[in-house]
């Protein structure tokens, strides 16, 4: 089984990852989440990488789970190549409702508009494959970012979940309520 089309000519700078990018998407990834310097980390209340090389792969194997993608964000580079800034896991949860995770932009390329690029790919693609809603899930203490995906059409619809038992390497630190507010977009 292969992944349904993407066409992303509409999105210059946004390209399906591969896996030849895991190793250079890890550090902007775990550092975006996990730095403590910066606005969209979450070190406070999460210890333990966000991501993992195997947490990756699946995600960018179209034949183990073809409804999934990863889109990243490129930039020239100096040496004539591309420059990874940033990244979005996108995936379809049933026939007309999408699922975006793991939004991580370089933090020397934030507030750049690097993550609302690869919001509205992501919206676009979503849409190439049918969906016409977007689910995301944030961590319930996390109101900054929730204040973030609110500005950008997305509502809290009043449903948590659980902290997953399994997220790899994170683990809430002592005191951290364990739910996931589930939040929702219109495409």
């Amino acid at each position: 089984m292969t992944r349904p089309s993407v066409d992303l000519t509409a999105h210059p700078n946004v390209r399906l990852g591969a896996p030849a990018d895991i190793e250079e998407l890890l550090p902007i990834i775990n550092h975006a989440y996990r730095n403590p310097a910066g606005w969209t980390n979450e070190s406070h209340l999460v210890e333990g990488a966000r991501a993992l090389k195997d947490d990756l792969l699946p995600l960018m194997d179209e034949s183990a789970t073809p409804s999934t993608a990863v889109l990243v964000y490129t930039s020239p580079s100096e040496t004539g190549g591309e420059c990874l800034l940033g990244c979005i896991n996108i995936s379809m949860t049933s026939p007309q409702v999408g699922y975006f995770g793991l939004l991580a932009v370089s933090q020397a390329h934030q507030s750049q508009g690097i993550g609302r690029r690869l919001l509205t790919a992501a919206f676009d693609v979503l849409k190439q494959w049918g969906a016409d809603k977007c689910e995301i899930t944030v961590l319930i203490d996390r109101d900054q970012i929730m204040q973030w995906y609110e500005r950008h059409g997305f509502v809290k619809t009043g449903k948590c979940i659980d902290f997953p038992k399994d997220a790899g390497e994170s683990k809430l630190k002592p005191g951290v309520r364990p739910y996931l507010v589930v939040m929702e977009r219109q495409l």
